[in-house]
């Protein structure tokens, strides 16, 4: 069992969630089925859109499972998972059944209860935030599923009290296309030109 750190709402806001997750990296989705069911999906645009308050969007196909039982009033979990585990983030696309969970069919994951929500959190994810719906907004094919996060749980060592540091050393593994995944391997520090300082103050 991976030790894991907590952090409440009111820690977040002091440590900003924007520094504990990466931008647009997969995620994995745990919701609660129709038939009670645990329902795992994978999502590939998954974005911290807010740090006071904490709150993450997921781009969502109205067709999945996972928006209609978001829409029928379950909680959500949104974890990021480790590299080793990416096959088992990679199985989480399977389109089951919706009254099927999907932790009877992807072989090598596992579960611990969330402290906030239904829907358990994965052990496979570094990182796990448990999320309430705040709004849904429309986006074509896909809907922008906006959530409140009320908890969060992740690997301890991940965690650094530097800010720059934490987002750095983030286990992150981002998507390409067809099954190709990458994690960051180089950190470069850049300024702002110094023609254009004069709006670094501009809204």
């Amino acid at each position: 069992m991976i030790a894991r750190k907590s952090l409440t709402r009111s820690d977040l806001d002091e440590h900003k969630i924007v520094y504990l997750s990466p931008g647009h990296a997969p995620s994995m989705v745990t919701t609660i089925g129709p038939a009670a069911n645990v329902n795992v999906a994978t999502f590939e645009q998954t974005m911290i859109v807010s740090y006071k308050p904490p709150r993450i969007m997921i781009a969502i196909s109205p067709k999945s499972d996972t928006y209609k039982n978001i829409v029928d009033g379950s909680d959500c979990v949104v974890g990021f998972p480790y590299l080793e585990h990416i096959q088992v983030a990679y199985d989480g696309g399977v389109k089951a059944p919706r009254d099927m969970s999907e932790l009877d069919i992807i072989k090598n994951i596992s579960t611990y209860p969330s402290a906030k929500v239904t829907p358990p959190s994965i052990e496979q994810c570094w990182i796990n935030m448990e999320c309430k719906l705040k709004s849904i907004t429309p986006a074509g094919d896909h809907d922008m599923v906006l959530l409140d996060i009320v908890n969060v749980s992740l690997d301890e060592n991940v965690w650094h009290d530097d800010r720059i540091e934490r987002r750095n050393n983030l286990p992150a593994v981002y998507y390409t296309t067809s099954g190709h995944f990458f994690v960051p391997g180089e950190r470069h520090h850049v300024t702002l030109s110094e023609d254009l300082r004069q709006y670094e103050n501009g809204d």
